[in-house]
């Protein structure tokens, strides 16, 4: 009897199958000579081994079939197999199949034969045969059943059915339950009755089952909550499974394992979803597959934490107040705390400045010298505060500590009349409030002038002159004014100014009087300033100004005078002259005041000299008209005296005069003052003469010279006047 384990589908017998394949490698064998004895020795076997394969293929076939081919089952619960034979309507006497499984996978618990399609047990004997032979030992069990009797066909149908229980999870892998079936070739090979006397019997084919084995899956699983817990149950394992525990995952990650079916999770956060899976564990620490994922959802935490107590406050030097308290409780847990402050001595306007995880905070940056007053108040990660703790107060030091000093000061400039100032910032042990920037004007200055103070480390000096190097160096000073020592001195320099100003515009002037025009004009722009402008009269400056006016003064009445503006700044850019305007001084109207103190002498028979007071005038007396007896009879430019020539001996005259100034203006003419000529006085010989010249006139020419009608002295006296 020989035992031969073939695949599915094998169809050629143990003994066949052997033969020939000695037979060919003898034959292909190189050391093998090609003899006429080797011929004919081929040639015998080949026919012999012919007729072995036809006389075994003249008897009945038959297949073996596990069922079903695949199968799952649960590690520890029993599962079943079941063992067909398909005659294929052919008259088969006997099976025997040898099951082959691992024991360290599967334990074989019990093979049932009762419905077989084969008799069972030991009742059915021939030749003292059992038709019923089975054997088992590890990972192996041999089932051998035949007729009850030659010539009892045999259906298909039932063998056996095999009960199997996996022992650890088994991954699916081709026929890890088989079979291994036996071709029988007479009943003298084998311990049963198998031969019908019809000929060989033979197994055909077999096919074998493939088992996935795994874990129990936990089942069932439920979820309770409170405000910081969820609680979790789910159905326990079966009697025969080999679950020995339980391991529990939160939103994915482990967080616990359990001996039996039931877990808290503790110390979740209120209002919060959370999903749980649950997986077995056997004794090797192999993990099934985890349960249906399920959602809870803690409740809400509405209780608010105790108020903290045993507030402290202690000032650490001038700037920094340490806080401790006792810390708070809560329902659920204390999240944090809440530190709140107000300044002054008992303030009660707290803001809150800061939170602690702690039982205790530092303040820092707070004023020297200042009273604080601090509580606190404690919170839970629903946001429930507490109440306040009792306020502490506590008050700071005194800062006599000065900033360090500015570094790095550089000085730019950036216009005409700005220079950009920076610097690195200083360091204090509170902090520094601001900067003190000091400035001086020339190349070899010390900036003593403090002309700004910033909070940050750049200023802008502005409005500056242009062209023109100013020196700085910077102090940093702190909350109390501790200030400290002064920078390195830097120097820069306005740029230079090429940008004239605008044409000044709107020129106008007006005649104030006879010898003064105000001027006007609309102001001119400038890049940097306008610093004052330029009067022109004719053509030549006579003046400059600051503003927009200008009193051109000491002219000449009644004269026409062409002006024009030009605008110049600190740089002494100057712009264009304006558009020239054209004004005219007033005239002058007032007349001097009359002459006074006019007298009069009679110097000789022909001459009178004139004196009077000079006259005055607003702008000046030019000269003097002298008028005798009513009559102009002299222009007196210069002086105020007159001599009157050329008149009759003893003659009364009567003389005025007046003062008159450059535009014609006349005084009045003074009060008339009259003068009489000196008379001639005569000689003896004069007489003489005279009666000479009377008497030679009386006797040549007698007459009565007044034409009185008579001739006599009188006549004879107006001779002598004639003659003179």
């Amino acid at each position: 009897m020989n035992e031969v384990s073939l695949g599915q589908g094998g169809n050629v017998s143990g003994q066949g199958r052997g033969f020939s394949s000695s037979f060919l490698r003898f034959f292909v064998a190189p050391e093998h000579r090609m003899t006429a004895f080797t011929v004919v020795f081929l040639v015998v076997a080949l026919v012999a081994l012919v007729w072995f394969i036809v006389a075994k293929t003249a008897g009945e076939v038959a297949d073996l079939h596990l069922a079903p081919s695949s199968t799952s089952a649960i590690v520890g619960t029993p599962f079943n197999i079941d063992m067909n034979v398909d005659t294929h309507s052919n008259n088969v006497v006997a099976v025997k199949a040898v099951v082959q499984y691992n024991p360290a996978n599967f334990s074989l618990l019990n093979i049932d034969t009762s419905t077989s399609a084969f008799a069972s047990g030991n009742t059915c004997t021939y030749n003292s045969k059992p038709c019923e032979i089975i054997t088992q030992s590890a990972g192996q069990a041999i089932i051998t059943l035949a007729k009850p009797r030659p010539g009892v066909n045999t259906a298909s149908g039932k063998i056996a059915t095999l009960q199997f229980r996996a022992l650890q999870p088994v991954a699916p892998t081709s026929a890890n339950i088989s079979i291994q079936y036996i071709a029988y070739g007479n009943y003298t090979d084998s311990d049963v009755i198998f031969d019908d006397g019809l000929g060989t019997d033979i197994l055909n084919s077999a096919t074998n089952t493939t088992v996935t084995a795994s874990l129990e899956v936990p089942s069932g699983l439920a979820a309770t909550t409170t405000t910081t817990a969820v609680n979790l149950t789910w159905t326990a394992a079966g009697a025969n499974s080999t679950i020995t525990g339980y391991r529990i995952y939160r939103n994915g990650t482990q967080v616990g394992t359990s001996a039996t079916p039931s877990y808290t999770d503790n110390g979740r956060a209120p209002l919060t979803t959370y999903t749980y899976r649950v997986s077995g564990v056997n004794g090797s620490g192999q993990e099934s597959t985890q349960s249906s994922q399920i959602s809870a959802t803690t409740l809400a935490d509405t209780a608010a934490p105790s108020a903290p107590t045993t507030l402290s406050t202690t000032a650490s030097g001038m700037d920094i107040v340490n806080l401790t308290w006792t810390a708070s409780t809560d329902n659920v847990g204390v999240t944090g705390y809440r530190i709140a402050r107000c300044t002054g001595t008992g303030c009660s306007s707290f803001a809150q400045i800061g939170t602690s995880t702690a039982t205790n905070y530092q303040d820092t940056g707070r004023t020297a010298e200042t009273t604080y007053n601090y509580r606190v108040t404690a919170v839970d990660a629903a946001g429930n505060v507490s109440t306040a703790s009792t306020a502490s107060q506590v008050t700071t030091g005194q800062d006599t500590a000065a900033p360090s000093t500015p570094n790095n000061v550089s000085a730019n400039a950036t216009s005409i009349s700005q220079i950009n100032v920076s610097w690195d910032a200083s360091s204090d042990n509170i902090g520094v409030t601001g900067y003190r920037v000091y400035r001086c004007q020339g190349v070899s200055c010390t900036p003593t002038t403090q002309v700004g103070t910033p909070t940050g480390t750049t200023y802008n000096d502005t409005g500056l002159t242009v062209s023109t190097t100013y020196r700085y160096r910077i102090a940093a000073v702190d909350a109390r004014n501790n200030v400290s020592s002064q920078s390195a001195i830097v120097s820069a320099t306005t740029n230079s100014d090429t940008a004239a100003p605008s044409v000044p515009t709107g020129l106008s002037g007006t005649a104030t009087s006879m010898t003064e025009i105000n001027l006007t004009w609309t102001a001119s722009t400038d890049n940097i300033g306008v610093t004052g402008y330029r009067v022109f009269r004719n053509g030549t400056q006579v003046g400059v100004s600051a503003t927009t006016s200008y009193s051109d003064t000491g002219l000449t009445r009644s004269t026409a005078y062409s002006y024009t503006v030009l605008a110049y700044d600190a740089a002494g850019n100057a712009s264009a002259q304006s558009a020239p305007r054209s004004v005219t001084t007033l005239g002058d109207t007032q007349a001097p005041t009359v002459p006074a103190g006019l007298n009069g002498t009679a110097t000789s028979m022909t001459e009178i000299n004139l004196t009077w007071t000079a006259s005055t005038d607003n702008i000046g007396v030019t000269g003097y008209r002298v008028f005798r007896n009513g009559t102009e009879i002299a222009n007196v430019t210069t002086g105020t005296t007159y001599a009157d020539t050329g008149l009759t001996q003893n003659t009364s005259y009567t003389y005025t005069v007046l003062a008159y100034d450059a535009d014609g203006n006349r005084s009045a003419q003074t009060a008339g003052v009259s003068v009489t000529t000196l008379a001639k006085k005569y000689s003896l010989s004069d007489f003489a003469a005279l009666v000479t010249v009377w008497l030679q006139n009386v006797t040549s020419n007698p007459s009565d010279v007044n034409a009185d009608g008579v001739v006599n002295t009188r006549d004879i006296g107006i001779m002598m006047s004639n003659w003179q």
